[in-house]
């Protein structure tokens, strides 16, 4: 049977990049917010006891927690998780639509799914994931991609 359409993924580190951070976006605004409700109560406390000296220690603990140790902790991650997958790094792979699902094809592997098996589709500027779990999902890169098969897995996004 002939595909509807075709197209293809590599799977770069900074595509698993981008693909890690938008599916653990809702955990990371939880880390944010958990973060900025601890400086608030320790900034009110420290405001109790006229402790200028501690707001001033939690907002530079805080900033510096966000600002550095953070993103730089969840980039390590990634990458470390990225290089240890051997059938991944420099992996393209051949994805191809069809009425009732779609495959995605490697050197290492072939997947089907079914359209009614997705969880969602999710659509960024640049990619659509196609999640198969909450956590795991096949990457699109919108540049690969026809303007029929953007149309496509919108349609498949909205039915969602």
């Amino acid at each position: 049977m002939e595909p509807l359409f075709t197209t293809e993924t590599a799977y770069t580190l900074d595509e698993f990049k981008k693909f890690d951070f938008r599916v653990m976006r809702k955990s990371i605004i939880s880390i944010y917010i958990m973060l900025a409700a601890i400086i608030l109560l320790d900034a009110v406390l420290a405001l109790l006891k006229k402790d200028w000296a501690g707001i001033n220690t939690a907002i530079i603990i805080a900033v510096a927690f966000i600002a550095v140790y953070f993103p730089f902790s969840l980039d390590k991650k990634v990458k470390d998780t990225y290089n240890s997958n051997k059938t991944i790094t420099k992996t393209v792979a051949r994805i191809e639509f069809f009425e009732d699902g779609f495959t995605e094809a490697t050197d290492h592997s072939t997947y089907n799914f079914k359209y009614s098996d997705l969880n969602s589709v999710i659509e960024t500027q640049t990619n659509f994931y196609l999640m198969i779990a909450k956590n795991q999902g096949v990457i699109i890169v919108k540049e690969n991609c026809s303007a029929e098969l953007i149309e496509f897995i919108q349609k498949l996004k909205n039915d969602k």
